[in-house]
């Protein structure tokens, strides 16, 4: 399936709207064999890409192309806008599980995987998609029921019991990002996948990064890098 043309076109002067490829809540889903291509959309509706709302939980997405979604003007554009995103913000104190009691879906982000996928930022005509993957929130998995519990002052990881939620990044291919995978989730694994960076005029980015680098709570505890390779190409490696 091609799904392409949501939002506004680059050229419009009202660039960007409400637009996107896939916004979806909840879940588990699978989401095979997708090529998601030019969505351009504003914050906060609607992804551009693929965006999984309130977190979700033992999805999978695999075999997809992803091209030059999100936010991709060079100037005053909303950078969490990217191919995909697992949106989290203000769902750390949700309860992880995988259908949850008052929603009846899933609400929390742990156990999903990303596989086999295509993530090109390049849309041509200087215009380019900042993030290829992104965990836009936090969600710890430091052995609380609700993660963080809604408490400021507790940052501090705690046991270990749900070590084997975190999501597992492998075996992609990312072209041309200035942040290829951004994890702000504990125990994430990212691991076999070929990133390409680069650097573009206004951007600076990491090939791997965890947490918003902007942010001064603390960041994904034993987040897990390994046999990826990487050509920074004037970006910062991990």
């Amino acid at each position: 399936m091609e799904i392409t043309g949501g939002g506004l076109d680059t050229n419009s002067s009202g660039y960007p709207r409400d637009g996107g490829g896939i916004c979806m809540r909840g879940g588990p889903f699978e989401f095979r064999y997708l090529y998601i291509h030019n969505n351009y959309g504003n914050s906060p509706n609607n992804n551009a890409g693929l965006r999984l709302e309130n977190g979700t939980g033992e999805t999978t997405i695999e075999f997809c192309r992803f091209k030059a979604n999100g936010d991709v003007k060079t100037i005053s554009r909303t950078r969490s806008m990217c191919n995909l995103m697992i949106f989290a913000d203000y769902a750390y104190a949700n309860p992880v599980v995988l259908f949850d009691g008052t929603t009846g879906y899933t609400s929390a982000t742990f156990k999903n995987e990303v596989r086999y996928n295509l993530f090109e930022a390049d849309a041509g005509n200087g215009h380019y998609t900042v993030s290829g993957f992104k965990h836009k929130g936090m969600q710890r998995l430091t052995g609380y029921t609700y993660c963080d519990r809604k408490n400021p002052a507790d940052y501090a990881p705690n046991d270990n019991s749900l070590e084997a939620y975190g999501d597992k990044i492998h075996h992609n291919i990312f072209i041309d990002h200035p942040v290829a995978i951004e994890v702000d989730q504990d125990y994430a694994q990212v691991y076999n996948n070929i990133i390409i960076g680069k650097k573009w005029d206004v951007d600076f980015g990491n090939a791997i990064q965890g947490r918003d680098e902007n942010s001064d709570r603390r960041g994904p505890h034993r987040f897990c890098v390994y046999n990826n390779t990487i050509m920074a190409n004037s970006v910062r490696g991990i």
